[in-house]
């Protein structure tokens, strides 16, 4: 143990993904004024790191297990499962989904020939109807990404086609539980209050036609099974008071005075993961294009999106319509 510096050991084997140095440029950035809220929201941060992820995950396969025990799709939730009617996805929507099943995989001890592509499966011609699709994710926010592009756009056929849809994810937000809940009842009103006002239409005829639209979705098809429920900071059912939501609201709009201040859908999440934060969360938190120079803001989560999301045709390039950029860039 002579000459051993264990201080030194620790401070290497958990080094933050996050630097001191990189907290305070990112402080200070806002006007002193507005520097209190700006801590304010940082100290609210839910960071989930390494290890907080590998408990986690292992406790959301724990709460699946049990709902795919009660629902009849397998027979024990002991160590040596047989997942012989039950399908993993290794990928959801071209994000985090791929990286989250394969931590979830290597954390809870699964063999890969457990997890196939949904494209994969499209091809399939069995029947599924007493199969059961576990779509694994790290954040739900409302779940209008998956309710409405993915089950209703694109997998429509082929989700309705299994006994069960169970979206697994480490976070949900309360928004989420509801919208899911709803849905699972035959209410679409939700999914059409949020997705009428992110496409701008005010129409009712229109309106009338894209609730008509989730007509593809089986009410009670999708289930949503979670690690963590996450009560946005905006959120009246949230532990902060009216001074406090109010003093941030203020925060999001001076700093990012455009659609996304408050974060995707105007959720202003406060989670936040090692390897990504979502974009659900405030703008200040997570994008270059901020401030009074956009492009010039440094963010003190920077989020790199997945290329494979964006067109391959056109005059513009993959990597310039590609959101996010490195520290050191």
């Amino acid at each position: 143990m002579d000459g051993i510096d264990i201080e030194k050991l620790y401070r290497r084997f958990n080094e933050q993904s996050v630097s001191h140095e990189q907290i305070t440029r990112w402080l200070n950035q806002f006007d002193a004024e507005d520097r209190p809220t700006a801590l304010f929201l940082a100290e609210r941060i839910d960071y989930w790191g390494y290890r907080r992820v590998h408990l986690g995950l292992r406790s959301l396969h724990h709460h699946l297990m049990e709902r795919l025990l009660k629902d009849g799709y397998i027979e024990d939730t002991g160590p040596e499962h047989c997942y012989d009617r039950i399908d993993f996805s290794r990928s959801f929507c071209s994000k985090s989904g791929d990286l989250i099943s394969y931590f979830y995989r290597k954390m809870n001890t699964m063999r890969s020939m457990e997890f196939v592509n949904l494209e994969g499966l499209e091809h399939r011609d069995a029947d599924l109807s007493d199969r059961a699709l576990i779509i694994l994710d790290d954040y739900i926010g409302t779940g209008c990404q998956f309710l409405s592009f993915s089950y209703r756009n694109e997998h429509a056929d082929l989700f309705n086609r299994y006994g069960k849809i169970y979206v697994a994810t480490l976070v949900a937000n309360n928004q989420a539980i509801k919208t899911f809940q709803e849905v699972n009842a035959g209410n679409f009103d939700t999914l059409v209050r949020i997705l009428s006002g992110v496409e701008e239409i005010d129409d009712p005829v229109e309106i009338e036609n894209l609730r008509a639209s989730f007509s593809s979705i089986r009410p009670g098809q999708s289930r949503l099974v979670y690690a963590k429920r996450e009560i946005s900071l905006l959120d009246p059912e949230s532990s902060l008071d009216d001074e406090q939501r109010t003093g941030l609201r203020g925060l999001f709009e001076k700093y990012a005075p455009n659609y996304y201040c408050h974060g995707l859908f105007n959720l202003a999440s406060n989670t936040v993961f090692f390897f990504q934060c979502p974009n659900d969360a405030p703008q200040i938190l997570w994008d270059w294009d901020c401030g009074n120079a956009p492009g010039q803001w440094y963010p003190l989560f920077p989020r790199v999106s997945d290329s494979s999301i964006y067109e391959h045709d056109g005059n513009i390039p993959v990597l310039q319509q590609v959101s996010g950029k490195l520290w050191d860039d």
